[in-house]
């Protein structure tokens, strides 16, 4: 049986829950995203993004700016707060229609549907801020990401800031062998069901199912090559502090970064241990100096299977952060959050 395209799936998505597929808490799947809340993310990390680009000097300009797979606007509402002409562009009909539902009112931000496989509607050096966050890894055609990816950088202006999240890596999620068959079997039947004329909203709500949503990492070196051979300059890494002394497969990785004020940020991420096990991390700076890494509290006595992972942070004030968090005991994925408040 054909998959769903990807302009489907999204159709789909949004659909039956245009929030959480725009940004996917797993524990918020079946209650959804309060919208003031769900907002308040996006301001949150346009902050932190614009706050770690002002030490740099970027962008030079704040004239237009492009959210690349907006979704409803999460991102592009708070973008348009700080640049005057922002424009959100999805694949999915319905979600744009629910952006402007959303964001009526909101005079710098437009949004359209971008059907076209690049972004050839735009000259060279149109947007001085490119945004896409959690949109390439969605799209299942590695030449297309490769292509966007391109584009992204081609249509950024001299001295702009370009904000591309891709992964690298594809996480593997183990659960019973029994347990997928089940779950691919009823996907399977569903899908058949969508296609003889069975409402989205109807197989969500009452049978399981999801619309499609593929997951594709695109390796960090090919993503370097692409950006430098459309003009795009890479700056310098930072070291994460300490994090060598606990990192002894080399394997570690730092998930999210998110800032509360300029100079005041906390990156986590997961690592593997000596003993092989997968633990998460966290290292904040305080006005302008990164601490030494440190692990979670209380997390090494709940990581029973030994695969634990920070997923995401959001500095929700300056004195205050949420960690939201994955662990994986006996083989399923649990969801847990943890606060902690600045010494």
């Amino acid at each position: 049986m054909r998959k769903q395209t990807n302009s489907e799936a999204w159709e789909d998505w949004a659909t039956v829950n245009p929030l959480w597929s725009t940004l996917t808490e797993p524990t918020l799947r079946e209650t959804g995203w309060d919208v003031e809340h769900f907002f308040e993310t996006g301001e949150q990390a346009v902050g932190a993004l614009f706050a770690q680009a002002a030490e740099l000097g970027l962008p030079r300009q704040r004239r237009r700016a492009l959210d690349f797979g907006c979704g409803v606007g999460r991102l592009t509402r708070a973008i348009a707060a700080r640049v005057p002409d922002t424009v959100g562009l999805d694949i999915a009909p319905t979600m744009i229609a629910k952006a402007r539902e959303l964001n009526a009112g909101l005079s710098a931000a437009r949004f359209e549907v971008h059907a076209s496989e690049g972004l050839g509607e735009y000259a060279d050096g149109t947007f001085d801020v490119v945004v896409s966050l959690f949109v390439l890894q969605h799209v299942p055609d590695l030449g297309a990401i490769e292509q966007y990816l391109t584009e992204l950088v081609r249509v950024l202006a001299e001295g702009g800031l370009a904000v591309i999240q891709l992964p690298y890596t594809k996480p593997e999620v183990a659960s019973p062998r029994t347990l997928r068959a089940r779950l691919a079997l009823r996907q399977r039947i569903a899908l058949g069901l969508r296609r003889s004329g069975v409402s989205a909203g109807f197989l969500y709500r009452q049978l399981g199912w999801k619309p499609d949503m593929p997951m594709v990492a695109v390796h960090q070196e090919r993503v370097r090559e692409l950006v430098s051979e459309s003009g795009g300059r890479w700056g310098n890494a930072r070291l994460v502090p300490g994090l060598g002394r606990l990192n002894a497969a080399r394997d570690a990785k730092v998930t999210s970064v998110s800032c509360g004020s300029r100079r005041n940020c906390t990156a986590v991420g997961f690592y593997s241990d000596a003993r092989g096990r997968v633990q998460g991390f966290q290292v904040s700076e305080v006005r302008g100096r990164w601490r030494t890494v440190g692990q979670i509290p209380g997390l090494t006595s709940l990581n029973t299977a030994g695969y634990a992972f920070v997923d995401s942070v959001s500095c929700v004030a300056m004195r205050a952060w949420l960690f939201l968090m994955m662990i994986e005991p006996a083989g399923y994925c649990l969801p847990f959050t943890v606060k902690a408040a600045v010494a």
